[in-house]
């Protein structure tokens, strides 16, 4: 018999750090989508800092949230509770409204700007079953997060589509979102036309910062709720995480 879907939470402490790329790791209960009221925030200063959607096209903002926290609802507001949580920021600085039941697709990831790196978020909702292919057809600039509730390995996470010597995934700097460490994936295909097609060379790579290869990254962490920037020009990549469980 097929256990009972699990549940949980799981708490990201970024204090310290100013420009964070993070996702959830979880999704909201009975459904393959999270909410981004799945996600609370501490120490988040609703008129300064804010979480960023970028484009994939060209990875420019093309979405802002800020969230209230109670100290900032009894500071600013009516203190009853009711503005705690999260709201749109319109892209000329004005507020559209509520953003709590606004989805994502797992993997959805977020560029944040905590300028007094005191935040702290909580996922919380039923941990997404089964391995999970993401599909980025279409798509150049992609924000992508670890969305499992735990760490895995580069190794974990196959790819489709992607092409080793144009395209790459990177780690944003959290004092100024720079690249600051990047990886390239060899796929099948690429190992029978550009190496010995024995299988050796499939899997995750590391790119120096100044174009070297730099040794296999299969056992780089990928940690639970981080994110990194793919740059699949081609716009054909697909990635399979494993399952959590």
């Amino acid at each position: 018999m097929e256990s009972a879907n699990i549940v949980g939470y799981q708490n990201q402490d970024l204090t310290g750090s100013q420009y964070n790329s993070v996702g959830a790791t979880f999704v909201s209960a009975g459904k393959d989508t999270f909410k981004l009221g799945d996600i609370t925030v501490e120490g988040f200063q609703y008129d300064t800092e804010i979480l960023q959607v970028l484009s994939t096209e060209n990875a420019a903002t093309i979405a802002q949230y800020v969230y209230v926290t109670p100290e900032w609802d009894e500071e600013d507001f009516d203190g009853d509770g009711a503005a705690v949580g999260w709201w749109i920021k319109g892209m000329e600085g004005e507020d559209e409204g509520r953003a709590d039941n606004i989805e994502f697709a797992p993997g959805q990831a977020f560029l944040a700007n905590f300028v007094y790196k005191k935040a702290k978020m909580t996922y919380a909702g039923e941990v997404k079953q089964g391995a999970t292919e993401l599909d980025f057809t279409g798509k150049q600039y992609v924000l992508v997060a670890n969305f499992l509730p735990k760490d895995i390995k580069l190794g974990e996470v196959a790819v489709e589509g992607f092409q080793y010597d144009t395209e790459i995934l990177q780690v944003l700097s959290a004092s100024n979102a720079a690249t600051i460490a990047q990886y390239v994936y060899v796929t099948p295909e690429w190992d029978e036309e550009d190496f010995d097609g024995d299988g050796a060379a499939v899997g995750w790579w590391i790119k120096g910062m100044e174009g070297e290869e730099g040794g296999s990254a299969n056992d780089v962490v990928w940690k639970a709720g981080q994110a990194m920037l793919g740059n699949f020009v081609y716009k054909k990549a697909k990635m399979t995480f494993p399952s959590a469980l």
